[in-house]
């Protein structure tokens, strides 16, 4: 992981240099925290840290892209539990199908099956209403010692951070308004509301990806 970590770095720093633009917070020497795009400095102020647990609340794809940001770095991806997932948001969030284990229906041995992800995963994306809570704490603990980052679509005992998301707004031609309800044709863009107790930012997801909004 650390020559893998030194590598992406070294390509990152390269590319700032040639377009004289930082895209990420400035905390290159800390080898304990994944580092964020700037415009999610105001979420992450210190990056995401190895090893924990982000309660996510509001939205799948802000899921994904947390998820997105940790699988640049090369590791393995694995979502458990979400037959909602979107190929489509999570390509264009950074993640790859050729490093990405989907199980999206576990009737037995969740706790097994999860134990053994986070050994092997960078990233587990699960949805927390399937893992009962006495289970929570003790994988909050594996993830801990294994340095994966768990992101829990739903609330987790034992959360390091919790983050809520919201559609702020849907970009798209509109065919029809009437009381309180407004057709828009093919969307074009969502502008989401990201908000952690660090402070919150908007981002916007288009079929080019995420940027500030």
């Amino acid at each position: 992981m650390p020559n893998r970590l030194a590598l992406a770095r070294d390509v990152l720093k390269q590319a700032e240099i040639h377009t004289g633009v930082r895209s990420v917070t400035p905390y290159d020497n800390d080898e304990s925290v994944y580092r964020v795009p700037h415009y999610l400095s105001a979420v992450f102020p210190h990056g995401i840290n190895y090893g924990s647990v982000i309660e996510l609340s509001g939205s799948l794809a802000v899921c994904m892209l947390v998820g997105g940001i940790i699988a640049e770095y090369g590791g393995w991806v694995a979502h458990v539990g979400i037959p909602e997932w979107s190929w489509d948001v999570a390509l264009k969030s950074g993640i790859r199908t050729e490093k990405c284990i989907a199980i999206t229906d576990v009737k037995h041995e969740l706790n097994a099956v999860l134990s053994s992800l986070i050994d092997g995963c960078s990233v587990v994306i699960v949805s927390s209403s399937l893992v009962p809570k006495k289970y929570q704490r003790t994988l909050e603990r594996k993830a801990r010692s294994r340095r994966c980052v768990v992101v829990s679509w739903g609330s987790w005992q034992g959360s390091s951070q919790h983050i809520d998301a919201t559609i702020r707004e849907i970009h798209g031609s509109v065919l029809r308004e009437a009381t309180g309800i407004t057709e828009i044709g093919p969307i074009c863009g969502i502008d989401y509301e990201i908000t952690s107790r660090a402070g919150s930012t908007c981002v916007n997801f288009s079929k080019k990806g995420w940027c500030g909004a």
